[in-house]
């Protein structure tokens, strides 16, 4: 009788973990592709399989590792796989491993409050379920002040981008968004965070006039994208009703 009771406990703790798919939840991996910014005006001219509707400033994601370039998708690099419990799989196949789906603002506002989840990306190895649903993006850390002539840091009002000026006449941009797994990690809900990096041949200052001038800009992104667990409270129930269990017999076998 002990034997049993302690086998359903122990399978009761299991479960959490076994019952509901191949799934990643903690751990860190990297993606790469181009990044395309429109602005509201809806006169973008994009690759065919990208848009953005007027009155909405998107950001729009492409693999360019293939022929044809894959709109809406990216790759995910193997290097420092298998993280956490994210396998190297993960990066498989090595083109077009992740799908992105475009950011629109509205209804994604940078900043304070942040906004419902929104599907931000989902993977293309069969077995991982998990997806990846985004509620808040970062306001950019510099401010509107250093965007004209002569500044070598900047935000854009209301803008979720941090711009840079290198010396040699270079610049970059970082930008972070957030979320978590949503229903898609059932029992083991994680929080994400992403860390975009873009890299220009020019300074920001000519960056943001191609933006004005063509209603868009792009260049070639990496990003760090780190996942951290967070147990939803029926498998905390769970976890406890097992251990209970376990203190129970042992309990018993302490009184015998």
């Amino acid at each position: 009788m002990r034997l049993k009771l302690l086998g359903a406990a122990l399978l009761l703790i299991g479960s959490v973990q076994s019952s509901f798919g191949v799934q990643i939840t903690n751990g860190t991996f990297t993606i790469v592709g181009n990044v395309y910014v429109t602005d509201t005006s809806g006169l973008a001219v994009l690759p065919a399989g990208l848009s953005c509707p007027a009155g909405t400033a998107c950001i729009l994601w492409q693999d360019n590792s293939g022929l044809p370039a894959g709109d809406n998708f990216a790759d995910i690099s193997g290097g420092g796989l298998p993280n956490g419990d994210i396998p190297l799989a993960l990066a498989m196949p090595s083109v077009d491993a992740a799908n992105m789906f475009t950011l629109k603002n509205p209804t994604e506002i940078v900043g304070a409050p942040g906004f419902l989840d929104t599907l931000f990306m989902s993977f293309n190895t069969d077995s991982i379920t998990t997806k990846l649903f985004v509620n808040f993006i970062q306001p950019g850390i510099y401010t509107p002040a250093g965007c004209g002539a002569g500044g070598t840091q900047c935000t854009p009002p209301g803008s979720l981008f941090s711009f840079a000026n290198n010396p040699n006449s270079t610049s970059s941009a970082t930008w972070v968004l957030s979320g978590d797994t949503g229903a898609s990690n059932v029992g083991s809900e994680s929080l994400f965070k992403a860390i975009f990096t873009s890299q220009f041949s020019v300074p920001y200052q000519t960056v943001l006039a191609n933006l004005a001038a063509n209603h868009f800009a792009t260049d070639t992104y990496s990003a760090s994208v780190t996942l951290s667990t967070i147990p939803e409270p029926e498998s905390l129930l769970m976890i406890g009703t097992g251990l209970m269990g376990l203190a129970a017999l042992l309990r018993r076998r302490r009184a015998k």
